[in-house]
């Protein structure tokens, strides 16, 4: 017998009306659980596929400045822009908080 099904049948009795009350929100807790779980995985597969797009398009990038300019000043734009990146970020994120 599942959850909701026990918290209706207990629910005909007065006296059982905490009880199915109590099995009624675990149940819907349950619910909500699997639906944050589902929601939590799929961001975190998003977020995955970006990271490795991500990755690919900062070594393709590289490789070009590479043959264009040398592998030092390859380095140094590439690390500069995410630290460009990085701080626009933070001010970002911090601009919220009081």
């Amino acid at each position: 017998m599942s959850l909701v099904t026990t918290a209706l049948s207990s629910a005909f009795s007065l006296a059982g009306l905490p009880r199915s009350l109590a099995l009624y929100g675990l149940a819907v807790s349950a619910v909500v659980a699997r639906r944050i779980a589902r929601r939590l995985v799929l961001y975190l597969a998003v977020a995955a596929l970006f990271a490795i797009g991500a990755s690919f398009l900062t070594a393709a990038v590289f490789l070009a400045l590479m043959n264009a300019l040398g592998a030092v000043y390859a380095s140094a734009i590439v690390g500069g822009a995410y630290l460009v990146v990085a701080l626009m970020t933070l001010i970002v994120v911090r601009s919220g908080r009081p």
